[in-house]
C-alpha cells in the first residue's frame, strides 16, 4: 500500500472515531440520568482543574481559540485552493480529511465538556409557584420592588448620556461575585467560582453580533464583552459564572443570575438585576386589570433609570450590524443542542387573557423568584 493510502486511511479512521464518539455522547445526552451524572461528576471535576490552571490567566483563552482557528481556516483555504488549481485532487482530499478531523474534534471536546450538561434536572434556585388569591396584591409587590429598584439608582452614578456607570473595576466585581456565589450552598452546582475575564480582541465583533458574553466549556472560562452596557454588565458575569458552575441551559443561566443579583446587598447588582428582569412584574399588575395600576408602574422609575434604558436600547439599536446572523446561529446552536433556541434567553411568561381580563395562568421564572424574595425570604 502507497504511503498517501495509508495516510488517508489512517486520517479516515481518525475521523470516524471521532465522529462516532461525538454520536455516542450525543445519544447519552438524551438520558437525563445520564446528563446529571456526568454534570456531577466529569464536567464538575473538568471546571474544578480548568479553574486552577485558566481561572488566573490574564488573557482569555476563547478569545486565544478564536485566533487560532480562524489562522488554521485561512491556511486551510489557502493551500486547498492551491491544490485544486494545480489539480492535485488527491492532495487536496488529504487536507479536506484533515479539516473534517479538527472540526469534527472541537465539536466533540465542547459536548464532552459543556453540552453533555444540557439535560440535566432544572436549576436549584428558589421559587414561590403557587398564585396568591387576591390579584390586587400583584400591584404592592411589584411597587416594592420598583421602591427598591429607584432606591438603587440614587445610590449610583450616571454620565451625562444617562448611561450607568459600573461603580467597580473588573477584579473588584470577581470579588464581589465569589462571595455572592457562595449563596449556592447546594450540591447541583460545582463549589469553585471562575474570575470573569473582558473580551478585549473581540468585543467590537460581538457587540455588533449583540452578544453581552460568553462560556467557553473546554476551559471553563467565564468571558464579558466590556463593550457591554453598565446596567447590564454585572448581570451578564452572573449569568457566565453560572454557565461555568454546571447551569448550561441559557434559561438556568439567567435564573441563577437573577437570584445572585436580586437577593445582593449591593446596589449596583440589584440595579443591574432589576434592569433585566423586572419588567417581568409588569405582566403580573396587568392582572388586577386595573389601567391605571400598569400605568403608575410602567411610569413609576425614577429619570436616571428611564434614562439608563432609553440609551440601552439606542445603543444596541446603533450596534447591530450582524445581530440577526448572530442571533440565527445561537438559535440553531441551542436547538441543535436540545435546547428551545434563543427564546430561551426570554422569561416564561405566561399570562392569559378572555374577553374581559387578565389572569396568571402560572408564574413565570422571574415572577417565581421575586415572590419568593417577597413571600419566602
Amino acid at each position: 500500500m502507497s504511503r498517501y493510502k495509508k495516510r488517508f486511511y489512517a486520517n479516515l479512521i481518525t475521523l470516524g472515531s471521532i465522529l462516532l464518539t461525538y454520536i455516542i455522547l450525543l445519544l447519552l445526552r438524551l438520558i437525563p440520568a445520564v446528563s446529571e451524572w456526568w454534570s456531577r461528576t466529569i464536567s464538575r471535576g473538568e471546571q474544578i482543574i480548568n479553574n486552577r490552571i485558566f481561572g488566573y490567566l490574564p488573557f482569555s483563552c476563547f478569545e486565544l481559540f478564536i485566533i487560532l482557528l480562524a489562522l488554521y481556516i485561512i491556511g486551510w483555504i489557502v493551500v486547498t485552493v492551491r491544490h485544486l488549481i494545480r489539480f492535485s485532487f488527491r492532495g487536496s482530499s488529504r487536507y479536506w480529511l484533515n479539516f473534517g478531523i479538527v472540526i469534527s474534534l472541537i465539536f466533540t471536546v465542547y459536548m464532552g465538556t459543556a453540552g453533555m450538561e444540557y439535560n440535566r434536572k432544572p436549576v436549584d434556585i428558589p421559587q414561590h409557584t403557587e398564585l396568591i388569591e387576591d390579584p390586587q396584591d400583584y400591584k404592592i409587590i411589584a411597587k416594592a420592588f420598583q421602591d427598591d429598584f429607584n432606591e438603587c439608582s440614587t445610590k449610583l452614578s450616571f454620565r451625562e448620556d444617562g448611561s450607568l456607570i459600573n461603580p467597580y473595576t473588573n477584579k473588584e466585581l470577581d470579588q464581589i461575585m465569589e462571595v455572592e456565589f457562595k449563596k449556592l450552598d447546594s450540591d447541583y452546582y460545582t463549589k469553585v467560582t471562575t474570575h470573569a475575564k473582558k473580551m478585549n480582541i473581540f468585543g467590537w465583533l460581538y457587540r455588533e453580533l449583540q452578544i453581552t458574553g460568553v462560556a467557553f466549556g473546554p476551559t471553563s472560562e467565564a468571558n464579558v464583552n466590556q463593550l457591554a452596557t453598565s446596567a447590564e454588565y454585572a448581570f451578564t458575569t452572573a449569568h457566565e459564572i453560572a454557565h461555568t458552575k454546571g447551569i448550561i441551559r441559557e434559561e438556568d443561566a439567567n435564573l441563577v443570575a437573577a437570584y445572585i443579583c436580586l437577593t445582593s446587598s449591593d446596589p449596583y447588582l440589584r440595579y443591574s438585576g432589576y434592569m433585566c428582569t423586572i419588567g417581568s412584574l409588569g405582566y403580573l399588575v396587568k392582572c388586577t386589570n386595573v389601567e391605571q395600576d400598569y400605568y403608575d408602574f410602567t411610569h413609576g422609575y425614577t429619570k436616571e433609570i428611564a434614562q439608563d434604558s432609553k440609551y440601552m436600547h439606542e445603543y444596541w439599536n446603533k450596534h447591530d450590524m450582524l445581530g440577526k446572523i448572530s442571533d440565527w446561529m445561537n438559535d440553531l446552536y441551542l436547538k441543535l443542542q436540545g435546547d428551545k433556541g434563543t427564546v430561551s434567553y426570554t422569561d416564561n411568561i405566561d399570562i392569559i387573557k378572555d374577553d374581559t381580563e387578565y389572569k396568571v395562568s402560572s408564574y413565570s421564572r422571574y415572577q417565581a423568584l421575586y415572590m419568593w424574595i417577597y413571600l419566602d425570604k
